[in-house]
Parts: structure tokens; C-alpha cells; sequence
């Protein structure tokens, strides 16, 4: 049986898959500068167009070592630390070489070996992060509270105080997927997150497949519904810069404190500065707290409700001691001009038994 030979060039390929080669080039040199640090002996076999011009403009000093598909079949398994086999439309027999390589040991297929880097790359030319596709990358792949970026430091300080291993957590606004990382690096045996925008929701999909937390579930669903009643109860809730977009704050508040024994806590809190504008008395159960009411912005951190409260850091604390918890490693710290409040709060709230 003959084959007709393919007629689309790698980047009309690409095109017609959704992928700018240019976004693929930035992740090749990505991968590339990762792979080949001088560690391991990486060999490549095998031929593709843009990771072929990739390979020749590489700045590593080191040569690349390359071999045809059948030569690479007749390497012994001692010779490499790594080896990556490019594929671009091998014939049958071809891809009966690809198929016995692909059963060895430290073997990869080049879009396997890619895949972090280019599905990052591509949803940032998509919707909007918090940090680059360098710095979302090293959170993926390094360990909890490693990173320049600080993102996940917030679940490094909770786990020291109530450890994540084998333990039930849900997680609200999950945003970019990073505190959801570090908390099943953490060792978590289940993960619910409660995401309602759908920009973020897809970004937290992919941060849970590029780490391959398959304890981790994304929920779509608006956080004033997430009840016990609904999803059971949990040993850990994480509810790190959400609470203030909520119009209902209380009926939140109610809820996370009914879903677990310990609760996570993070959020902006009003001062008398900022944000701008006169403190009203929210009442709830016989009780008063301050807050600020706020109007949310168009922006992908922002909350689906047109108005959100700040409470102040004094109120919030009081509420979950109100309902019978103790708080632990607080951090009350002053924010910057850009920042939306005068405040911000961490701690970790544990149910006194």
C-alpha cells in the first residue's frame, strides 16, 4: 500500500492546530536551555524543520548529538541519560522504529518532552497570569516555595503548621493553578477547587495536567454555593485572596467554616486610608464588623459580583473566633499604593476542640 507523501510545511501544520510557530520556537528554546544544562547525555534522534533550526541556533557550547530513527534503534540503553525522538509525518516503518523506541527507558517524544513548555507558552497568548511562562513553568516544576516567585509561599507556611499529606482540601479561586500545585506537591490526597471564571478555570485545568495531579478536581461553581450539604466536608479549606469579592461575605464566610476544621485564610483588608471611602457596620448573629464596600474591576483577578466588601483585619479575625476557631501564624502586613487595600492578612484558623 503506498502513502501519499504530507504536503503542509511544519509551521502550516502548527497554524492549522491552533500554534503560532513562533510560540513553539520560544518553547523549544526553553526546553532546550532546560535539557541540555551539561547534567545528562541527551541524544536526539530523528528529524522535524523548526526543531531542526532550533537544535543549530542553540547557545549551548556542548555539541547535540544527533541520529537518523534507525540508528537510534540500535543504541544500546547504557550510551544516554535522555533520548528524544523527533517525529514529523514518519512513514509506517518509521513509526514502528518511533513505537519500540517509545518502550524504553528515558526515552521521550519530542512533543511529550515539550509539552509543559509549549501548552504554557500558548495559553499565555491567550488569557492573562500573574507571571510569565518562565516563572509559571518554574513553579510547576520546582519545589513548594523554591521559586523566585512567591506565589505558593503562602501554602508552605500552611502546611508548617497543619501538614497537607493525605489530607482532603478544598481550594476557592485557584486563579492560575499555582497554590493548587504546591498543595499536591504537599502531598494532599484530594483537591476541589471551586472556580467560577472561565479563563481561570481552564488555566487551573492545565496547571493540575502539567504537574499530573490526578487527585486534583476543578469545579465551575460560584463559592456563595459550595456547601457542605453539596461537597461533603474537607480537613483543610484554602481561602487565600477570595473572600473580599464576595456580596454576601458572610454567607461565605458561613460556608467555609462549615467545610473544614481548618481553614486557610488570606485577603486585602481595609485601613482607614485605603481603600478610600467611609467603614459601615456589617452586621451578622447579634454581632457588628467594619468594612469598606468596593466596586470590582475588569480584570481577570476580580471576583463575577459588581461589589465585594474589605472588612477590617481586627473584624476578621473576630468573626472566625466568633465561630469557635483559634488563630494561628498571623501576619497582618501594610501594602503598597497599587494594592486595592491598606492590608494584608494571613492566617492559618483552626476549630478549638
Amino acid at each position: 500500500m503506498t502513502h501519499p507523501a504530507p504536503t503542509l510545511d511544519s509551521d502550516s501544520v502548527l497554524r492549522n492546530c491552533g500554534v503560532d510557530p513562533d510560540v513553539l520556537r520560544s518553547s523549544i528554546a526553553r526546553w532546550m536551555a532546560i535539557t541540555l544544562d551539561g547534567t545528562r547525555r541527551v541524544v536526539f534522534a530523528g528529524s522535524n524543520p523548526l526543531i531542526d533550526a532550533a537544535l543549530a541556533a542553540s547557545p549551548e557550547a556542548r555539541p547535540v548529538v544527533r541520529y537518523s530513527l534507525a540508528a537510534a534503534s540500535a543504541l544500546p540503553a547504557e550510551s544516554y541519560d535522555l533520548l528524544v525522538v523527533i517525529e514529523d509525518s514518519p512513514t509506517p516503518d518509521a513509526w514502528a522504529i518511533i513505537a519500540s523506541l517509545a518502550q524504553r527507558p528515558r526515552v521521550q517524544l519530542v512533543w511529550e518532552a515539550l509539552r509543559q513548555d509549549l501548552l504554557v507558552s500558548l495559553m499565555a497568548t491567550k488569557f492573562q497570569y500573574l507571571v510569565t511562562p518562565e516563572e509559571l513553568l518554574g513553579l510547576m516544576r520546582n519545589a513548594p516555595g523554591t521559586s523566585s516567585r512567591r506565589l505558593d509561599r503562602p501554602i508552605v507556611k500552611a502546611d508548617a503548621i497543619e501538614s497537607f499529606q493525605g489530607k482532603r482540601v478544598i481550594e476557592f479561586g485557584p486563579l492560575d493553578g499555582v497554590q493548587t500545585a504546591a498543595i499536591a506537591k504537599l502531598g494532599a490526597s484530594e483537591i476541589v477547587c471551586i472556580e467560577i471564571r472561565p479563563d481561570n478555570y481552564l488555566k487551573s485545568l492545565l496547571s493540575a495536567d502539567l504537574i499530573g495531579a490526578r487527585q486534583v478536581s476543578i469545579r465551575f461553581d460560584n463559592f456563595h454555593a459550595v456547601t457542605a450539604a453539596r461537597y461533603g466536608t474537607f480537613d483543610i479549606c484554602i481561602a487565600h485572596g477570595v473572600y473580599y469579592h464576595s456580596n454576601a461575605p458572610f454567607r461565605f464566610l458561613e460556608n467555609i467554616a462549615s467545610l473544614a476544621p481548618v481553614v486557610v485564610f488570606g485577603g486585602f483588608c481595609a485601613t482607614d486610608a485605603s481603600p478610600a471611602g467611609d467603614w459601615m457596620e456589617l452586621a451578622s448573629e447579634g454581632q457588628s464588623y467594619r468594612a469598606k464596600q468596593y466596586a470590582e474591576v475588569n480584570y481577570f483577578t476580580a471576583g463575577v459580583s459588581a461589589n465585594g466588601y474589605f472588612f477590617g483585619a481586627d473584624a476578621i479575625q473576630r468573626w472566625f473566633r466568633n465561630h469557635g476557631f483559634e488563630i494561628c501564624a498571623l501576619e497582618v502586613r501594610s501594602t503598597t499604593s497599587k494594592q486595592p487595600a491598606g492590608e494584608f492578612v494571613f492566617f492559618v484558623a483552626k476549630r478549638a476542640r
